[in-house]
């Protein structure tokens, strides 16, 4: 079940201020909530590592995985805190294309905005909000290939 490698995207990293009206500076003041991203050799390893830490029963007939937090607990012997940690993008070795890593992303700024954000139902509706979700998406996909290519998994 050890993974590959793991490491943090934050969300908002390099998303400008200047976009996206008020949005951006109204809900930055988060700007270290980061998803933890894990990769592993074989689907077997996620989803025995899914079974373990994530509380709930997941069907085992995904490619890769996004779980949001939505509670405080250990994990190998260390604390996540979720105030910081939104929760998880699992990945396997053998499934890390492009489309595969963005619609995990995307995942994740959806569960992002629709847990953290108080009245994200009135602010999805908005031009802005649509800026801002394509840049936050783009942001982390670029995170996780980045890290991908530098640790030479890619």
């Amino acid at each position: 079940m050890k993974p590959i490698t793991y490491f943090k995207v934050k969300l908002w990293k390099n998303i400008p201020d200047i976009v996206c009206g008020n949005l951006v500076k109204k809900y930055k003041r988060n700007e270290n909530d980061y998803y933890r991203v894990i990769i592993f050799n074989s689907f077997e390893d996620m989803y025995e590592y899914a079974d373990k830490y994530f509380g709930e029963k997941i069907e085992h007939n995904y490619s890769a995985i996004c779980k949001y937090s939505s509670h405080t607990y250990f994990e190998d012997d260390k604390f996540i805190d979720i105030d910081k940690c939104c929760g998880w993008i699992l990945l396997n070795r053998n499934y890390m294309g492009s489309g595969t890593v963005s619609h995990e992303c995307t995942h994740a700024i959806t569960f992002y905005f629709e847990y953290r954000i108080t009245n994200c139902k009135k602010v999805f509706g908005t031009q802005e909000y649509n800026e801002l979700f394509a840049y936050m998406v783009g942001s982390i996909v670029s995170q996780i290939y980045n890290k991908m290519y530098s640790r030479k998994l890619l």
